[in-house]
């Protein structure tokens, strides 16, 4: 028994012996990382302020609407992504810290990891300085998501959870996806499209049974949880639904003729990747397969809000686009890093 322990500790510490030699090997070859990380670091006060401060309702209201959710008072589709307000309650609770300063730090903390994980994600197929340019390229356009009165609790999980699912998409590393779609899905529902990319990009890659059985496993566990939300706490959505209208949309959209204005936020869509959406469909052909067959998805998306679901106003709610856009974009600008 004694000597199966023996084995069993020399066995654990010769694979924390590899991964921190891989760990030191990895940040050998990347040394100014942390440097870029530190500068992300300083700029994520910069959009802080603006999402902290510069809001119409101030911080204290965006803490009441996560209290809110928490406690069973809120209205919906908020009272069905409760990931990030059960979590944060839960913490204020437990340690007994003012729920501002829980939420406060946490939006710093999601911010600045969405950073390195886009930067970290880029760097798939660009050097270091095309994956900041990209990411800096977010960073700048970051502001124009925080234009609602209050901050929202899903959104920057959300940009974060599809970074990590394409990443992993692409890399093959399935098994992650397992865990991550069922918990994104408690976030927010459109934890979907991470799916219907898995299944666009295995044709013709995967073994079709492979590619059935993995789509309907990965459909049942973002299925499983948004259903249970749903008999939980229902699916209208209550007054907010008059906004989430065509109507609403064509009507913002045409303010454009009646009084020009070229910071009318209807338009702020076009403004988030910027001339990236130009360059995304540039000799698209030729680009990263991954990345191709991901774009009808965004279209889908994209179509989805603007006729059915939601005021494309709201920006904040394509923010998952700057995964497939900015670096399509990168693409058309600069060559791809040799290998």
């Amino acid at each position: 028994m004694g000597l199966a322990h023996w084995r069993e500790g020399r066995r654990l510490c010769e694979e924390r012996g590899i991964m921190l030699n891989e760990l030191r090997k990895y940040l050998n070859e990347n040394k100014n990382l942390i440097n870029i990380f530190l500068v992300y670091f300083f700029l994520t006060f910069a959009i802080g302020y603006i999402d902290f401060d510069r809001r119409v309702k101030s911080f204290e209201q965006a803490t009441e609407n996560l209290r809110k959710v928490a406690e069973g008072g809120a209205y919906l589709p908020m009272a069905r992504r409760i990931l990030i307000p059960y979590t944060l309650y839960f913490m204020h609770k437990t340690f007994r810290i003012p729920l501002a300063h829980i939420y406060a730090f946490f939006r710093f903390l999601f911010f600045f990891l969405a950073f390195c994980l886009f930067h970290i994600y880029l760097k798939k197929w660009f050097d270091d300085k095309l994956a900041m340019i990209g990411t800096l390229s977010v960073i700048a356009s970051l502001p124009l998501t925080l234009t609602n009165w209050y901050s929202i609790p899903t959104d920057i999980p959300e940009l974060i959870t599809f970074i990590l699912g394409a990443m992993w998409i692409r890399d093959n590393r399935y098994k992650l996806l397992f865990l991550l779609i069922p918990l994104a899905t408690l976030n927010k529902e459109t934890t979907i499209a991470l799916v219907l990319i898995y299944f666009l990009y295995g044709i013709g890659r995967e073994r079709p049974l492979v590619l059935i059985k993995r789509t309907a496993i990965y459909s049942l566990l973002w299925a499983i949880p948004y259903i249970s939300l749903i008999y939980i706490f229902g699916y209208k959505y209550g007054d907010y639904s008059k906004f989430c209208t065509l109507q609403h949309n064509w009507t913002g959209l045409a303010q454009m003729f009646k009084t020009p204005n070229p910071y009318n936020h209807y338009y702020f869509l076009i403004y988030l990747c910027g001339f990236y959406w130009i360059l995304a469909f540039r000799n698209f052909r030729r680009k990263d397969i991954f990345l191709k067959r991901s774009m009808p998805v965004v279209i889908l998306f994209f179509l989805y809000v603007f006729f059915w679901q939601a005021a494309i106003n709201e920006v904040r709610v394509f923010i998952s686009f700057y995964v497939f856009v900015i670096p399509l974009g990168l693409f058309s600008l600069f060559k791809e890093k040799k290998t």
